[in-house]
């Protein structure tokens, strides 16, 4: 375990922080300034596919066919995978986007960028396990193995998805960076994240399911996550709270995670960005 804090906070890079817990032997920090909770974790050079994996999946998956298999069991409906595009669909829509080009960064099995087909959308993915590239072989799905560079894709998207990879990433400054480079004049950003000042985050502390080293090393407050979004020059359009997995039964009905969703407001929370 870390002997000691890292020496600045991630986002707002102030030098006063304080653990406040442990997890998975790793210290957890939170910024004085800025409000942001992290994994004490050294940044690692780019790893090689299997090493990625083992930090991925906390080392519980074996091989990329595995893995592959685990996410594809989120996508039935009322599960993690479903849920989330879901909403970020709806966030879409709501927000007057219409079809066009979208980049799914993180993509994972390849599930959202099946639904923004259906959509009408012309879609692209980037991610660096090759459990996506079994995705992008059975699924017919264009895929770039690898991490998003300046120049991995050399036309802008009207979108571009992040959906529960900013909680992954050493430097959430840099990474919102890279994707605002994505995007085409008006174009919009989709984030998915957990929310470390819901109720329940709030209410279990170091033991909320969603801290879980290495594999999610950032915890986002309101105060941290506007930091941020001033930093990378972006802006929130519209935002929702939701839960991932809710109302045992009844989950994958749309209407009672509505309704849950409204009553009790959810720890994870998606956004939809426009640069600022």
């Amino acid at each position: 375990m870390p002997s000691e804090a890292l020496s600045q906070c991630p986002v707002c890079e102030h030098t006063s922080v304080r653990v406040w817990g442990h997890r998975n032997g790793y210290a957890l920090c939170e910024c004085a300034r800025c409000t942001h909770r992290f994994a004490d974790i050294p940044a690692l050079s780019e790893p090689d596919s299997a090493s990625y994996r083992r930090t991925m999946t906390n080392g519980l998956m074996a091989t990329d066919r595995a893995y592959f298999e685990h996410l594809t069991q989120e996508e039935a409906p009322g599960r993690a995978s479903a849920v989330v595009a879901d909403h970020v669909l709806a966030l879409c829509a709501r927000g007057g986007v219409g079809t066009g080009r979208w980049l799914d960064v993180g993509c994972g099995s390849g599930y959202l960028l099946m639904q923004v087909i259906k959509a009408g959308f012309t879609p692209a993915g980037i991610e660096p396990g090759g459990w996506a590239q079994i995705a992008a072989a059975e699924r017919k799905l264009p895929i770039v193995q690898g991490f998003l560079g300046p120049d991995t894709f050399t036309q802008p998207f009207d979108v571009v998805s992040a959906t529960d990879v900013l909680e992954h990433v050493a430097s959430p400054v840099a990474f919102l960076r890279m994707l605002s480079q994505q995007i085409s004049p008006g174009g919009r950003i989709v984030i998915t994240i957990p929310y470390a000042q819901s109720l329940e985050a709030r209410l279990k502390g170091e033991r909320w399911n969603m801290i879980d080293p290495p594999t999610h090393r950032q915890f986002f407050t309101r105060r941290s996550l506007d930091e941020l979004l001033a930093r990378t020059g972006l802006a929130i359009e519209r935002r929702r709270r939701y839960h991932l997995r809710n109302m045992r039964g009844l989950g994958k009905y749309r209407l009672a995670r509505r309704i849950l969703d409204a009553a009790i407001p959810g720890p994870q929370l998606a956004c939809l960005l426009t640069k600022s």
